[in-house]
């Protein structure tokens, strides 16, 4: 299976590199093909260091893609940026942070592949996600989709993989609505994916993130009145991947 992993990343090579070793140490040879697929900033001074990066790691089962942005719209634009420009062969997309790694990639991208592939059939449609290694989270009766992995058809039916709203957070909150509102998800609670954020690791903060927080406070975003707003919108979402389900391959 061919696996994207978008990820909207600035002037955090080595925070890139870290998770790219750890999908590697437990990928197992001639099984998936994983695309880093990177959205970075056209004014980003580490654009050289990145394209370094990829010709280190590129092989047979690891492959890199860059899209460049113009300017920063956000988290949701920059992830629907990325699906713009997938390519062909990439089945599975999942909205990614450069501060996770994927010590279990194996493991996971199996899970992946179980449920999009197989259990999804024919038409893909669906969510899937792991124990999002942080303590706001899986501690959490009712664990968001911080890592949701989707089939590329959930983009095809939407024409977006989240919606361009989302500025910062809440992306994943959306997300987990809609999987359980048309009842097509599954959590993985037996598998982390260590998340890194510097929320709770202050070794990891840096200018990346407190750039992030001074824009949405200078674009006055709201995350939780958006996020309301999007669910008043629920149904007519809920309803283009029930038709696309029914009609799937008429």
């Amino acid at each position: 299976m061919h696996i994207g992993l978008t990820i909207p990343t600035k002037n955090r090579v080595d925070k890139v590199r870290r998770l790219i070793e750890s999908v590697k140490s437990s990928l197992k040879p001639n099984s998936h093909i994983v695309h880093f697929c990177l959205a970075i900033n056209i004014l980003d001074p580490s654009i050289k260091k990145y394209i370094l990066l990829s010709r280190e790691f590129q092989c047979n089962n690891i492959k890199f893609h860059f899209t460049y942005l113009s300017c920063w719209k956000g988290l949701a634009s920059a992830f629907n940026s990325i699906c713009k420009n997938l390519p062909k062969e990439v089945e599975t997309i999942t909205m990614f942070g450069d501060d996770m790694i994927l010590p279990q990639s194996q493991d996971v991208f199996d899970k992946v592949e179980d449920f999009l592939i197989r259990q999804c059939a024919p038409h893909h449609i669906g969510v899937i996600w792991f124990n999002d290694d942080t303590p706001y989270n899986f501690s959490n009766r009712n664990p968001i989709a911080i890592n949701g992995f989707v089939h590329r058809n959930w983009y095809e039916a939407l024409g977006f993989f989240v919606p361009e709203e989302f500025i910062g957070d809440y992306s994943d909150n959306w997300l987990s609505d809609i999987a359980r509102a048309i009842n097509k998800y599954q959590i993985v609670r037996t598998i982390k994916i260590p998340h890194l954020h510097c929320t709770f690791n202050p070794l990891e903060a840096d200018t990346t993130a407190s750039e992030k927080l001074s824009f949405e406070k200078k674009t006055k975003y709201a995350a939780s009145v958006v996020w309301k707003k999007q669910l008043q919108l629920m149904p007519n979402i809920v309803r283009k991947l029930n038709n696309y389900m029914v009609h799937y391959g008429k």
